[in-house]
């Protein structure tokens, strides 16, 4: 359980993060810190290609798919790079985890190629 202590967090920062955003969207962009999510995608990235498929439990216990999908729709560029890279980290360590928003997941990928 030492992964965990140290996994969990990330989601909840970005969590917090985000949070301020949605309290009031017309200042969003000052009311969250871009690069503390992205380095905390970063990390959880990090973390889902050293441990494989041991990365699902730990993802299982958060609302990291919640999360990595609202990352993936970001405006800023680099929160959605990162999070699309932590999205192909999970999808090739456990695929299953990302399977109940896959379509939403595909739908926003998608719209960012056309980008």
């Amino acid at each position: 359980m030492v992964g965990m202590s140290f996994c969990l967090p990330a989601p909840k920062a970005i969590q917090l993060s985000l949070m301020g955003a949605e309290v009031d969207p017309l200042s969003a962009a000052v009311q969250y810190d871009k690069e503390f999510i992205v380095c905390s995608l970063d990390l959880l990235s990090g973390l889902a290609e050293g441990l494989g498929s041991g990365i699902e439990s730990l993802a299982a216990q958060s609302n990291l798919r919640d999360l990595l999908l609202q990352c993936c729709m970001d405006d800023a560029s680099d929160v959605c790079q990162s999070a699309l890279a932590l999205l192909g980290d999970l999808a090739r360590a456990c695929p299953v985890y990302l399977h109940p928003r896959l379509s939403e997941f595909l739908n926003v990928a998608a719209r960012r190629l056309i980008m």
